[in-house]
C-alpha cells in the first residue's frame, strides 16, 4: 500500500463510482455496469481483497484469467473495459496507483467476433419496410444503406409498387 492513497474496500469504491456516474449514462449503462463490476467484487472477496490499495497488475492478470474461463472474449473485453474505467477513477480519488488501469488488459478478439449475424425472413424485411415507407418519409433511403448487397435496393423499389 502507498503512503498517498487512501483506503477504499472494493464494495464502497464500486458503490461510489456508480454514484458518480449514474448522473451522466443511461440507466441501461448503468445496469451493465453494475453487473460487470459485480463480477470484480466477487473476485476480490474470493481473493480477500479487502482495500483496493491492493491491488496490482498481477492481481488484475489473475482476474482476467478467472473470468476467461466463462465468458466468451467479446464479454470478457467489455469487462475489462468497463473495470479499466473503474480503476481510472479509483486513481483519481486516490484510491489505487495511477496507471493501474493499464494493466488490465483482454485478450485479442478474433476478426468478426464483434459482427452479429441475424437474418430476418424476406417477409418481415418487406413489413419492415412497408411501415417505414409509410410513416417515415425518406425512410428507404436509410434502410437501403442500411442493407448490405444490390439486391436490397430492388427489394425496396419492389416493395414500394406493392
Amino acid at each position: 500500500m502507498t503512503d498517498d492513497l487512501e483506503p477504499l474496500s472494493p464494495q464502497e469504491g464500486i458503490e461510489s463510482f456508480l454514484r458518480h456516474r449514474e448522473v451522466s449514462v443511461r440507466q441501461s449503462t448503468l445496469y451493465n455496469s453494475k453487473t460487470r463490476l459485480n463480477f470484480f467484487r466477487a473476485w476480490c472477496a474470493e481473493r480477500e481483497i479487502e482495500n483496493l490499495n491492493e491491488l496490482t497488475g498481477r492481481d488484475l492478470a489473475d482476474f482476467v484469467s478467472w473470468r476467461q474461463r466463462d465468458v466468451k472474449p467479446i464479454t470478457l473485453q467489455k469487462q475489462v473495459s468497463t473495470i479499466r474505467m473503474f480503476l481510472r477513477w479509483a486513481a483519481d480519488i486516490e484510491a489505487v496507483t495511477e496507471g493501474l488501469a493499464e494493466k488490465v488488459h483482454a485478450p485479442e478478439l478474433p476478426d468478426g467476433s464483434e459482427a452479429k449475424d441475424v437474418h430476418i425472413t424476406q417477409e418481415h424485411a418487406d413489413e419492415l419496410l412497408r411501415y417505414l415507407m409509410r410513416y417515415h418519409r425518406g425512410a428507404e433511403t436509410t434502410s437501403c444503406s442500411r442493407f448490405s448487397g444490390e439486391r436490397a435496393c430492388d427489394e425496396v423499389r419492389s416493395v414500394r409498387s406493392t
